[in-house]
């Protein structure tokens, strides 16, 4: 399979840096491997502060934020 090169970007952040992103190659894996070693786990403390304060974000409905559809009632039950 060849590399996806379309895939490759530059991407502008928001505090003007630029960033060159492309898919993972199979030579990347030993500096992946160090990254995720180097990561600290989340406590039980920590993914419950976590769930607490996305807690306060509204929550988007239906796919993609889009809103539910409206169905009348004989489409409403698909087993019976």
């Amino acid at each position: 399979m060849a590399y996806p090169r379309h895939r490759e970007a530059d991407v502008v952040l928001r505090d003007g840096s630029t960033v060159h992103v492309r898919p993972v190659k199979a030579e990347d894996a030993a500096a992946v491997r160090a990254f995720f070693e180097r990561i600290t786990l989340l406590t039980d403390r920590d993914a419950a502060e976590m769930v607490r304060s996305l807690a306060t974000f509204p929550l988007l409905d239906g796919y993609r934020a889009r809103p539910r559809p409206t169905l009348p009632p004989s489409r409403t039950c698909c087993c019976g």
